[in-house]
């Protein structure tokens, strides 16, 4: 599972993958924004994320989302090839993890 930025024809968003679903979502730049993600981890079918932007109708996404049964975890930061020049920033406000 993983979210990511880009420009769709002008439109800038984030989008959201989830094994073999997607969804995208436009946003503006310069705006704060509320995301939720709620997991239920699992190895087995019965995984799943429920996704919502700024209190928006939550996207359900369904399936495996641990490798094994070792501990799982949540990374949060700009992940990026190196090589990439320019400067970015993502700023967190009132992060909850429970």
């Amino acid at each position: 599972t993983y979210l990511y930025t880009e420009k769709i024809n002008r439109n800038f968003g984030i989008g959201i993958r989830y094994g073999d679903s997607a969804h995208w979502f436009p946003i503006e730049y310069d705006q704060w924004y509320t995301l939720e993600f709620d997991f239920l981890w699992s190895d087995d079918e019965d995984g799943q994320l429920k996704f919502a932007v700024d209190e928006s109708d939550p996207i359900l996404f369904k399936g495996k989302n641990m490798h094994n049964k070792y501990q799982h975890y949540l990374k949060i930061g700009m992940y990026r090839h190196p090589k990439i020049q320019s400067s970015n920033n993502i700023k967190f406000r009132a992060l909850f993890i429970n």
